[in-house]
């Protein structure tokens, strides 16, 4: 499926996900997601929330969440969200996620058992990825910084209080950041699905050969966001109306003050 909600006519802005799964205290069991392009969220391009436990999330373009758009809070431009308290054995796999500001995942609110393998993450804002009190082993992922991209390192990790070692970090190119508060484990945090790891040395060709809506042919939406990643280029947008019909130029990046001051 291509999920593209954007910034027309449609669910009021605070609520207008891609795609979320979750329901409150319902219990959400045994969710697939494969092979989907999400973006053009207002609020959120995906979210997992609440009390929603063996989900695999695989093979998924996640991107351009819209900045400057219509939600009520302002700038929102976010990847993948993955908390509410009780959201437990997640495994996110060979996704490509591209042109978020922020959460790029952001793992929080004690969510348990989650994985993070073999994602290739590119042009993120001020954050990328955000673990914040959780159980995570992050396992062959690709950061690649781009234009919009802070100049610090993309991975954000708290222990929150939590006993820990909470997290487990193995070949993933993209450092730890220097005010992360973290005690990480020299060994997975749990045994995990069995899923295989490729090396990080392989993510990028493979994420962007399998990544997205495939049937009948990729768009050209998809086509350009990856020729984007490969040359380096594209941008954080407010509207989709800024890559269809015509490109127009790139807003600058934003200063280092602006960077901080919307950071998570």
């Amino acid at each position: 499926m291509r999920l593209r909600p954007g910034d027309g006519p449609g669910d009021a802005p605070d609520n207008r996900d891609g795609l979320s799964i979750g329901d409150g205290s319902k219990p959400i069991r045994n969710v697939l997601i494969d092979g989907n392009s999400i973006s053009w969220a207002v609020d959120e391009n995906l979210a997992v929330w609440g009390n929603v436990a063996d989900v695999t999330i695989s093979n998924n373009i996640i991107a351009e969440a819209l900045d400057q758009s219509i939600h009520p809070k302002g700038r929102h431009s976010m990847g993948l969200l993955i908390g509410g308290g009780s959201a437990k054995r997640i495994t996110v796999i060979g996704n490509l996620l591209a042109h978020n500001r922020h959460r790029n995942p952001n793992i929080k609110d004690d969510s348990q058992q989650i994985e993070f393998i073999n994602n290739l993450v590119y042009n993120w804002g001020p954050s990328g990825f955000q673990g914040t009190g959780s159980t995570v082993n992050i396992l062959g992922n690709v950061y690649i910084a781009g234009p919009n991209s802070v100049d610090r390192p993309p991975l954000h990790l708290q222990d929150a209080g939590r006993p820990g070692p909470n997290f487990y970090v193995s070949d993933t190119l993209g450092e730890i950041r220097r005010d992360a508060e973290v005690g990480l484990s020299k060994a997975p945090t749990f045994a995990g699905s069995g899923a295989p790891v490729m090396p990080s040395a392989e993510v990028a060709d493979s994420v962007l050969a399998h990544a997205g809506a495939r049937l009948p042919e990729v768009d050209s939406t998809d086509l350009r966001i990856f020729e984007e990643v490969i040359s380096r280029g594209g941008y954080i947008i407010d509207s989709p109306r800024q890559v269809i019909g015509g490109r127009i130029p790139r807003r600058a990046a934003g200063n280092a003050e602006e960077a901080e001051q919307n950071s998570n």
